[in-house]
């Protein structure tokens, strides 16, 4: 099977304590590590330098995300303070308290999801999905999503996000303006994703497989054969000089690139990033 050389090491950062959460700034120049102590460091995308480092209120980071306009970083961890922290020092951090249920491990911030216009924000809080309005500096509104939410990704352009729990995936409006609704799969899906182009709609499953659903057609394309469970995916970006259209998934050691340019690539075999020492935890294209 053909296989990709292993990419350049531009370099690499040690901390003494574990890195719970990392992002891209949506430019591409910006890299944000968050960390079990509570602090936050912003680097150097090209060469690791570390330009600004803080500790707010959120205990141990769980989920950090740029906003897209590139003002604002979101950070949430384990004591279900939300902050919005702006990437201009002269500006004031805002912070929100969110947490559901103060007894309880749902208190924590998992997963954190920008609309496209940057004006919400949404967090989620064990099965809880809580959408806080940047422009008011409040609260809008609240989803409880039945089980507890295991990823959440947005769907550029329709004003949604995707939310993966026990047995489907929610497709939940931004805005309120649209109703919410659940696609119903029996299993547990880790992760949950939408196609660029908004066609396929993919899920990362527990036994080791990953469903593609193309929007235009009713039955799942199922990849099967993954070493463990898959809670790793991503698709290759499209900009107008860029048509192509990769996913990638990783379950266990090795990465699984399927070109979906002409179409579902039902028949066909991926691509392989191999080599890794260990299992792979996460995995980006790079904007």
């Amino acid at each position: 099977m053909p296989t990709i050389k292993p990419l350049e090491n531009i370099y690499q950062k040690s901390f003494e304590e574990h890195v719970s959460a990392s992002a891209f700034s949506c430019d591409g120049t910006l890299l944000a590590m968050g960390r079990l102590s509570g602090y936050l460091s912003l680097h150097n995308s090209m060469d690791g330098t570390c330009l600004r480092e803080i500790k707010g209120e959120t205990g141990a980071i769980h989920a950090s995300a740029f906003a897209p306009n590139g003002r604002w970083l979101a950070v949430g961890g384990e004591t279900g303070i939300l902050e919005i922290v702006p990437l201009d020092p002269n500006e004031a951090t805002q912070s929100f308290d969110i947490g559901m249920d103060k007894q309880s491990l749902s208190r924590w911030i998992d997963f954190l999801v920008w609309s496209d216009d940057s004006q919400i924000l949404a967090a989620s809080c064990g099965s809880w999905v809580v959408f806080i309005d940047l422009q008011e500096r409040q609260i809008l509104s609240s989803k409880d999503c039945g089980n507890s939410i295991n990823s959440m990704s947005s769907m550029a352009g329709e004003k949604k996000l995707l939310a993966a729990c026990n047995g489907g995936v929610w497709f939940l409006s931004f805005d309120g303006r649209t109703s919410d609704e659940f696609m119903v799969f029996h299993g547990v899906v880790l992760k949950a994703l939408c196609s660029p182009t908004l066609r396929y709609v993919n899920a990362g499953l527990l036994e080791a497989s990953v469903a593609i659903w193309d929007r235009q057609d009713e039955e799942p394309l199922i990849m099967r054969g993954y070493e463990r469970k898959v809670s790793e995916m991503d698709w290759s970006p499209q900009t107008s000089s860029y048509k192509k259209q990769f996913f990638a998934a990783g379950g266990g050691r090795d990465i699984s690139i399927w070109d979906f340019t002409d179409g579902p690539p039902d028949g066909q075999r991926p691509l392989f990033l191999t080599g890794h020492r260990g299992k792979v935890n996460d995995l980006r294209f790079l904007r």
